[in-house]
């Protein structure tokens, strides 16, 4: 068992679990030591419960076993993880991906980005303080209300062990000391996301128990996740002491239906059935907001295989919308719902926006689902700056549900493979008609054509709604998509080669593509070992990565020229100018470099000269004097520098050419 399955805290009291100690006693002293009155239980085992023993009602050396095959202190276990509560609570809410950007942006001295792994580090430790700002504000409103006696001093060394011991979901460096901990999140809440780069529970409520009463009991079985109806609830409570009229029972169900729902029908139906609901408006313009989900199409196919024909085969279509008017910005067809599928629809996304608004534009945010939410988001984040995951079983919240009904209402009732609404809803179609028609069935290929020319039909009904939108919209609004950050996440890896004049090789399906940058520093790395990320949706451009991922460039399409001048149009005289330009730059950078090079050499040597003790020492002329040498050594060095002021543009001009002839 886990250590946090084995402790649990109920009713205000510290519980073991009762199978756990029985194994680590031995059933036969469990069962005397609870038979003696040596530990207490706390909560009978069955139907789905755990027996939980009172860690108090143990002997000191009982308790000092318990410690030792746990390794801590179970006090300290029990302790309800508030912190870890609302870590997750927040990733599921809203997944601000801010923090992600700010330090994926953060560079060295030696202009090389943060490892992957660091990011992921400093990000958790801002959720983590983030999170420990929001518990420390809760824990204050109920101090102020006195509800809870708070020590900041203790709060922080209790924090401080919790993340350095049970965290392990989010690695981090944060301090492992309260005092240190209690700084930092200071300084954090002064100067924000750059303090780490840097850097490179409460009592319960005293209610009185209330009298069991026969409303009590009643409402209980009510609430019973079994769902008995108002006969059966009324003969449990029979069974219990309580008599009641099943009428009775119709009416304290009644009565008492917003309370007793959640746990009677669970949280989804509590959520959409009794919960307030968000009137949201839809955006006035394209790329605020896209959502994006898995759809099982109604729609069968045929599929032959080595045991005959199957003629019940669905496929999978992940699509994406764009929430202003449902415009399905992009999809992709597969068998089942995978990480792989949500990426081909996202690419698809961003292929299409090109060819609608003319541009690399990204969304501002994204909605999902929670599938491969993990593996997905930082291809979310890359895309979108807020990636807010819809909540678990509540369809009303995500756009991307509606349109799946609208597109069955609309489309898919006119073809003959056609299922039916929801493959167990009652409003399926009649299996006599579809045996009679399932040898009309498409195979695979015309189904996935079936789809393609749905999805054709819907944008060209909404295509010129969202143009307009966009041009007539607020320019602010338009988001330029990052495609250094595009294609680290989405694009595909080609062979690592190094950076030659002739650029950056990459050959796919036995074509050959060739890239190059006008970045003059990407020049000064020619000895790293670079890897392409591409998009075959438009190999114009691509991101060239260092093997140690720390240098980052966007390459470009080599442009070809004629050989022949005849054949030059005036987008081969604009190319070849770049190239010269570009060329003329570099080398006018390397001659100044040298230059700069051998002057500090040459000021280095003869100062090494003058100043050297050994200069003190020159041997004596044939007149026994060296003091007059040395004077003679300075004076010719003054000259020499005089001479180069006087004649300073000559001189370097003449320099220059030499160093050029020697390159």
């Amino acid at each position: 068992m886990e250590g946090t399955k084995i402790i649990e805290r109920y009713n205000g009291h510290v519980g073991v679990n009762g199978g756990w100690l029985a194994n680590a006693l031995g059933q036969a002293n469990y069962n005397s030591s609870l038979t003696r009155g040596h530990i207490r239980s706390l909560r009978r085992g069955g139907n789905g419960r755990t027996a939980l023993i009172d860690w108090q009602s143990m002997g000191t050396k009982l308790k000092a076993r318990v410690i030792e095959a746990l390794g801590c202190d179970p006090a300290q276990m029990s302790r309800e993880s508030l912190l870890r509560s609302i870590l997750l609570r927040r990733e599921q809410q809203l997944l601000d991906t801010q923090a992600y950007e700010y330090y994926s942006q953060v560079t060295g001295k030696d202009g090389r980005m943060l490892k992957p792994e660091k990011v992921t580090e400093l990000w958790n430790g801002a959720k983590i303080l983030d999170a420990i700002g929001e518990l420390l504000e809760e824990k204050r409103r109920a101090a102020e209300m006195g509800r809870l006696k708070m020590s900041v001093k203790r709060e922080f060394e209790a924090l401080a062990n919790e993340i350095d011991q049970q965290l392990v979901e989010w690695p981090n460096s944060l301090p492992t000391s309260g005092d240190r901990l209690r700084k930092k999140f200071n300084d954090y809440q002064l100067h924000g996301y750059e303090v780490l780069v840097h850097g490179l529970t409460g009592k319960e409520s005293n209610h009185k128990a209330r009298s069991v009463d026969v409303n009590a009991v009643v409402e209980a079985l009510i609430a019973s996740g079994a769902k008995l109806n108002d006969a059966q609830v009324a003969k449990a409570a029979e069974t219990l002491g309580v008599k009641i009229d099943r009428r009775r029972v119709q009416e304290i169900r009644t009565k008492n239906a917003t309370m007793l729902t959640a746990s009677r029908e669970g949280k989804r139906t509590y959520a959409n059935t009794i919960t307030m609901q968000v009137d949201r408006e839809r955006p006035d313009m394209p790329m605020k907001m896209w959502s994006l989900d898995g759809w099982t199409a109604e729609l069968y196919y045929q599929d032959r295989d080595a045991r005959g024909v199957n003629y019940w085969h669905r496929l999978v279509v992940e699509i994406v919308v764009d929430v202003m008017n449902d415009y399905p910005i992009g999809y992709a067809i597969g068998e089942q719902e995978t990480a792989e599928l949500i990426t081909a629809a996202l690419q698809n996304a961003v292929h299409h926006t090109r060819e609608v608004l003319g541009g690399h534009y990204a969304p501002w945010q994204i909605q999902s689902d929670h599938y491969s939410l993990k593996a997905m988001t930082p291809k979310y984040g890359a895309l979108a700056k807020y990636v807010t995951p819809a909540s678990v079983g509540n369809a009303k919240a995500k756009p991307i549900e509606r349109y799946f009904a609208y597109l069955e209402s609309e489309y898919l009732w006119a073809l003959t493979n056609n299922g039916g609404h929801n493959i167990t809803a009652k409003t399926q179609a009649n299996d006599e008609w579809l045996n009679a028609h399932k040898y009309q069935f498409p195979d695979r290929e015309g189904l996935e054509q079936q789809i393609g020319k749905i999805i054709e039909i819907e944008r060209s009904r909404k295509i010129a709604a969202v143009r307009e939108a966009w041009q007539q919209g607020d320019a602010r609004f338009h988001r330029e998509l990052n495609m250094c950050e595009y294609l680290l996440a989405f694009g595909e890896t080609g062979k690592g080669n190094m950076l030659t004049p002739n650029g950056l090789k990459l050959i796919r399906d036995g074509v050959e593509y060739k890239f190059d940058s006008f970045d003059i520093e990407m020049r000064e790395h020619r000895g790293e070992r670079w890897t392409l990320r591409y998009d075959l949706g438009d190999m114009n451009q691509a991101l060239a990565v260092s093997e140690d991922g720390r240098l980052r460039y966007m390459v470009e399409a080599k442009k070809k020229v004629p050989m022949a001048l005849v054949d030059y149009e005036e987008q081969d005289w604009k190319a070849l100018t770049e190239y010269r330009q570009f060329n003329a730059q570099l080398t006018e950078r390397v001659t100044e470099h040298v230059c700069e090079v051998q002057d500090r050499a040459r000021e280095f040597v003869t100062r090494a000269q003058l100043e050297s003790p050994m200069s003190a020492l020159l041997l004596t002329d044939s007149k026994g004097q060296h003091k007059d040498n040395k004077r003679k050594a300075q004076k010719s060095l003054v000259e020499e520098v005089a001479y180069e002021e006087v004649g300073e543009s000559h001189a370097k001009a003449r320099e220059m050419a030499d160093i050029w002839d020697r390159l």
